[in-house]
């Protein structure tokens, strides 16, 4: 049977949410049904101090002790409280959005025909901003508004005056630019993953606009502009968009709300994951600075969990980079954090890479046998630390009998891709490294040449290492 969306609702408030819903019950300019906040007490104490679900018939009588069960009552009670939920939870939102508010202000003026205090007010707002998501969408609506209104003010009191047109018409575009450009990144993101290919409207024409009329003052909309780059640029050109898109961020993180914050960073994130696994060694510290902002604004955290390519990026990103310290704190501080279903496994997995990287082999090798691998990437990223402890150890037996049982796995694998060819060829290279004819220079180099010429595959600098090491 499915729970009711009141159980869920109240089930994702916080506590402090909680006690303001019944603050919010409690007054009679909300709430004139006394039912209706025992229905919530109930729901709240349930959920929230003794973590049990709450049931239709005791929650009922909590709402109405004095009368027998009446669905229709049930349903109307469940209904209202719902609406009272969800009208709390608006009002909450909005008291904290200055932009928001001071134009719902602003409208209550212009519906009261106080023409003369609705300029008053207007000049005042335009000469104290609030500090608050300075460069997000909400900040280009409220500017395009307030020209706007100007504009509606001008008019009424003399037409003939000279109005406020180019100004109305900037905010405007920025609000336009600021939205599209979001959207645009979020569009080609998705895009790289999925086989839903098409051009967005008004792509060409807005960024070859906003290229001719450039706004870098304007964070709110420049730093998508080149997030949205990152996905169409060559390579050279979209290395100097990620420096500066980096720099940007770092020094505007104050600027966005968190959502926004969270969405920069994925774009850039994105782009620098993208070219260490490329093999670009100087990508790994950007790209670990770039997650760790993140951690620290617990922007990749949702209802409390992390995510599990968040975690496994900032722990291999960790480890390349020999921080070893910050590795093994980040798993112990976040190992509870990942989603239940994938925990065990997701934390075995990168236990034995740290096991690894400290040359505990025979540690790393019972962290990596002690997981049920669900998820294709984790087996495969377990079966490649396999093959470098096999490899590194010289247990040839071990290591030929774990390429060929790979490969054979990755044969009947059908439609991977890029994940299908990465592991391919990360493993057949190896195999040919063993089969290097002993003193054959020229054979090495001509290895080495493959290896660096060989995409996609993620472990270049282990396979050259090694082949350059190699004994045949």
């Amino acid at each position: 049977m499915a729970r009711l969306l009141l159980t869920e609702l109240i089930e994702q408030c916080t506590l402090q949410e909680c006690t303001t819903i019944a603050e919010w019950l409690d007054s009679p300019v909300h709430n004139k049904k006394p039912a209706l906040q025992r229905l919530f007490d109930y729901f709240s104490e349930q959920l929230h101090h003794l973590h049990l679900e709450p049931e239709v018939s005791a929650a009922f009588k909590a709402a109405c002790p004095k009368r027998p069960f009446n669905q229709n009552v049930w349903a109307k009670l469940n209904y209202e409280l719902v609406h009272q939920v969800e009208d709390c939870l608006a009002y909450t939102q909005l008291s904290n959005n200055s932009w928001r508010k001071r134009l719902l202000v602003l409208d209550a003026y212009r519906e009261k025909g106080l023409s003369r205090h609705l300029k008053i007010r207007l000049d005042g707002y335009r000469r104290a901003t609030p500090k608050a998501d300075q460069a997000g969408l909400d900040r280009y609506r409220y500017d395009d508004q307030l020209e706007q209104i100007s504009y509606q003010l001008e008019t009424a009191n003399n037409r003939t005056n000279k109005q406020n047109l180019r100004e109305k018409e900037s905010a405007l575009m920025r609000l336009v630019l600021a939205s599209k450009f979001r959207q645009f990144g979020k569009t080609l993101a998705h895009q790289r993953v999925s086989s839903n290919d098409f051009t967005p409207p008004l792509l060409t024409e807005l960024l070859a606009y906003y290229s001719a009329n450039i706004e870098r003052e304007q964070v709110g909309v420049h730093l998508f502009y080149l997030s949205t780059l990152l996905y169409l640029q060559a390579r050279d050109q979209a290395d100097a968009t990620f420096q500066e898109l980096k720099t940007g961020i770092q020094e505007n993180a104050d600027q966005f709300n968190l959502l926004d914050l969270r969405d920069l960073l994925v774009h850039a994130v994105n782009y620098g994951v993208r070219q260490t696994n490329a093999g670009r060694q100087h990508f790994v510290r950007e790209t670990l600075e770039l997650y760790q902002i993140g951690v620290k604004q617990k922007l990749f955290y949702e209802h409390g969990e992390i995510d599990l390519f968040t975690f496994n990026n900032i722990i291999g990103l960790s480890l390349r980079l020999g921080e070893i310290e910050y590795a093994e704190s980040f798993i112990e501080e976040n190992a509870q954090r990942l989603p239940i279903e994938k925990r065990g496994e997701v934390a075995s997995l990168n236990r034995g890479r740290l096991a690894y990287q400290k040359g505990n082999y025979s540690q790393a090798l019972q962290h990596l046998q002690t997981a049920d691998y669900q998820d294709f990437i984790h087996h495969m990223t377990a079966r490649v630390l396999q093959l470098k402890i096999y490899f590194e150890r010289d247990d040839y037996n071990l290591l030929i009998s774990h390429i060929r049982s790979t490969k054979s796995l990755l044969r009947r694998k059908k439609n991977l891709g890029y994940h299908q060819n990465n592991y391919r060829n990360i493993f057949t290279l190896t195999d040919k490294i063993t089969r290097v004819p002993p003193g054959d220079r020229a054979a090495k180099q001509q290895l080495l040449k493959l290896i660096a010429q060989t995409e996609p595959c993620t472990e270049k600098e282990w396979l050259s290492t090694q082949l350059s090491k190699y004994e045949s």
